[in-house]
């Protein structure tokens, strides 16, 4: 069994390498927790409004309208659900694919 502290360094560890593969694949710096409140997303979105000639509050509806919750990915829900999954209270999850998304919908 491991440890609590290992799991959760474990899962610090593991969050950071994905947000940073994220970021990168965005073409953003820093990692998602980063990202998720730093400039590059708000430089992204007035470089968009101001292409688009509209606001930066509507770029961030359109960003997202496809998402139940209507908010942006929060990191700290991600690395949540990673803790949670790494911990003895998810022995019983297996082979499950979960997504932490706001349960994003697709409109005709």
């Amino acid at each position: 069994m491991i440890a609590q502290g290992a799991a959760v360094h474990v899962c610090d560890v593991a969050a950071d390498a994905l947000a940073d593969a994220l970021a990168a694949n965005r073409g953003l710096s820093g990692t998602l927790a980063d990202v998720a409140v730093s400039d590059d997303v708000a430089r992204l979105f007035a470089r968009q409004a101001a292409a688009r000639g509209i606001s930066e509050a509507e770029v961030r509806e359109e960003m997202t309208r496809f998402i139940s919750l209507r908010t942006m990915i929060d990191p700290k829900g991600v690395a949540e659900m990673v803790a949670f999954l790494a911990s003895d209270a998810a022995a019983q999850v297996t082979g499950q694919s979960i997504g932490v998304c706001g349960n994003t919908e697709w409109e005709a």
